[in-house]
């Protein structure tokens, strides 16, 4: 897997996350009221999103970044390269999938194939344990089923 800008970065992007919180925090709640009161809490958010940043630019210098936006578009880049392997992968995935499906497509085109199949499936106890799950006509036990089943099927607790 190639390596990132951002690689075991994950504290700095803690930091930058809060920082961004703390910028977006401050334009939102008013310095004063409609009445033109100050705000209680002014100096120490100041004071917070003041230290948050000269912690976050020392920490962004430290890694090699000149500021947040820039750490943000290695964030986007690293997302946009994991799309792009992620979507490889999952092709692949169904690639192989696409030929299983087709072997046993073509597998069960055998009528000696689906005999053997029915055969082994008639040998297992399924019919006994469903039964043992399911009672035919009887209320629901409050299991969260599905309200087409109220009066068919009821699930046994054990």
């Amino acid at each position: 897997m190639p390596r990132f800008r951002i690689d075991d970065l994950e504290d700095l992007y803690r930091e930058v996350k809060l920082y961004r919180s703390l910028q977006h925090s401050s334009r939102m709640i008013p310095m004063r009221d409609s009445f033109g009161v100050r705000e209680s809490n002014e100096t120490f958010r100041r004071n917070s999103l003041q230290g948050a940043q000269v912690r976050v630019a020392a920490q962004l210098r430290s890694a090699g970044f000149n500021d947040a936006e820039e750490f943000e578009r290695a964030l986007f880049d690293f997302l946009a390269s994991f799309q792009d392997v992620a979507v490889v992968i999952a092709m692949e995935l169904l690639a192989q999938f696409e030929q299983v499906l087709q072997r046993e497509h073509t597998r069960y085109q055998d009528g000696s194939a689906v005999a053997a199949l029915y055969q082994a499936l008639r040998q297992t106890r399924a019919k006994e344990y469903y039964a043992q799950v399911v009672t035919p006509r009887a209320r629901p036990a409050r299991s969260g089923l599905n309200p087409s089943c109220i009066d068919t099927c009821r699930v046994n607790s054990r």
